[in-house]
């Protein structure tokens, strides 16, 4: 790793003097928003520091995308950092600083993308079973997220995908849910 996330104001010194000598091997985006946290006694420091709370990220989102945790309705932010190897301070930091979220809503996100997938290659499932393994626990947290993340209720989203396989169209969940990007960097 090229640097460390700090969370005090004489360690963010140390490494703000020895910035100069160390060369970064993740490219850090100048663009992508900061956020400074409030520590004890006043002091502020930066999350967005180092290209550590990008590798923290690619590995996440990798992580993601690749094992999908997010099927277990019960996962934990501790249960994230201890697969990442890394700390859950340092997890939390990099999904609400960087990410601009929740844990909570990046699994939601993931598992509405989830849902689309499922639907589009069962569209006979029963909505409790389509529920389920899209990785909610529950029908209202389901069709809250699925509205936030397609704009569509689970409904509406249904009726037009069907219509859509009627007229033989070719259909994947990227048509439906919100860039991922802006959800993730808005």
């Amino acid at each position: 790793m090229i640097g460390k996330i700090f969370t005090n104001k004489r360690k963010t010194e140390e490494f703000k003097g020895s910035v100069s000598q160390e060369k970064a091997e993740i490219p850090i985006d100048p663009l992508m928003p900061v956020k400074e946290y409030a520590v004890s006694g006043g002091d502020t420091s930066f999350l967005y520091e180092s290209g550590e709370v990008l590798e923290i990220a690619n590995r996440l989102l990798l992580h993601m995308e690749n094992a999908k945790p997010y099927l277990n309705p019960k996962l934990k932010l501790d249960d994230m950092a201890e697969t990442l190897n890394t700390n859950r301070s340092y997890l939390s930091r990099t999904v609400n600083g960087y990410m601009r979220l929740n844990f909570s809503q990046l699994c939601n996100y993931f598992r509405v993308r989830e849902a689309c997938v499922v639907y589009l290659r069962n569209p006979g499932l029963s909505k409790k079973e389509w529920i389920k393994r899209s990785g909610f626990s529950s029908l209202s947290s389901f069709a809250g997220n699925f509205s936030k993340y397609t704009g569509m209720s689970p409904a509406r989203w249904q009726k037009d995908v069907l219509q859509r396989i009627k007229n033989k169209e070719l259909l994947t969940a990227d048509d439906y849910i919100k860039s991922f990007r802006c959800t993730l960097y808005r």
